[in-house]
């Protein structure tokens, strides 16, 4: 296998297991899986959340008026 460097067009060669490829290409698998399905829950953090550019129609927000206090 090798590792392609973007910014330099540089390859060098990576050592990987093949229990490592397989564990990778199961999780892989796993995710586009979901991805397929529709599924993306949303994930809460109040640090980055205000910063996101979904934040005003992400799943995640609760139903209702905002109401400032």
């Amino acid at each position: 296998m090798q590792a392609l460097h973007l910014t330099d067009e540089t390859a060098e060669a990576v050592t990987i297991t093949a229990a490592k490829v397989g564990h990778r290409r199961t999780k892989s698998d796993e995710m586009l899986g979901r991805i397929a399905a529709g599924w993306f829950p949303p994930e809460v953090d109040a640090v980055t959340c205000p910063r996101c550019p979904h934040f005003f129609i992400c799943a995640a927000t609760p139903q209702g008026n905002l109401v400032v206090a």
